[in-house]
């Protein structure tokens, strides 16, 4: 797991019970719901775990495709390394206003595109 971001809820199995996707800084998580209260992660089984650190922060179900069948769409903030990251209040050019460290804005990271997995129906065939 990781900072959790976002968050959005849908039936993407079509079982009748809601599912959970959660952005979280380094890697995304998807929820099964199993109808007796408790969820099973099956990010990897769905084909959603992605190599390398993202830092989701927005997220949403959607039929992107129109094809009847719920897509995910996945917004990401930046790009960060925490390996090359200064820390807080260390670097005088580095997340810095009037001298005072503050949380960085996404203009001190590169920018890392969106993402759409347009194919949950084959997931929840291979789950």
């Amino acid at each position: 797991m990781g900072w959790a971001s976002a968050v959005t809820v849908a039936d993407y199995d079509n079982d009748g019970f809601e599912d959970i996707f959660i952005t979280y800084f380094i890697h995304n998580v998807i929820y099964r719901n199993n109808g007796d209260g408790t969820f099973t992660d099956v990010t990897r089984p769905a084909g959603l775990y992605r190599e390398g650190t993202f830092w989701g922060s927005a997220c949403t179900f959607i039929d992107y495709d129109r094809d009847g069948n719920l897509d995910l769409f996945v917004g990401h903030y930046a790009h960060l390394d925490i390996a090359t990251t200064p820390p807080p209040g260390s670097d005088p050019t580095f997340c810095m206003n009037a001298g005072v460290p503050v949380f960085c804005g996404p203009h001190y990271f590169h920018p890392v595109a969106p993402f759409c997995f347009t194919t949950m129906a084959t997931a929840r065939s291979s789950m």
